[in-house]
């Protein structure tokens, strides 16, 4: 599968609830493998964590570690209680040899 395919795809937690989108996909420059997908939080999810910001829009960095399943969505391993603590803790930066597919 093409990397640019994944773009705007649904992301699905474990129990089938909706996260969001992948936005960004960012690669190890080293492995030349994907490390971390950039989720853009559907709305309901950003007002349950209380992520939603005025004019802003909500993302979570999302480790492909906790990818379980790529098809017509991308399924994760994740439950909600595993959300709200990658929601809560401090967002993961991103390593200097790691590029996005960001144009």
């Amino acid at each position: 599968m093409k990397s640019r395919r994944l773009l705007g795809k649904e992301v699905v937690g474990a129990g089938g609830f909706r996260i969001g989108k992948i936005k960004e996909i960012v690669f190890d420059e080293k492995s030349w493998c994907i490390g971390t997908l950039e989720v853009e939080l559907d709305r309901s999810v950003a007002e349950e964590y209380q992520m939603k910001k005025l004019l802003a829009r909500t993302s979570l960095m999302v480790d492909v570690s906790s990818v379980k399943a790529v098809g017509d969505h991308v399924l994760l391993s994740v439950t909600k209680p595993e959300l709200r603590r990658m929601v809560s803790s401090p967002a993961k930066s991103t390593s200097p040899n790691s590029v996005s597919t960001k144009k």
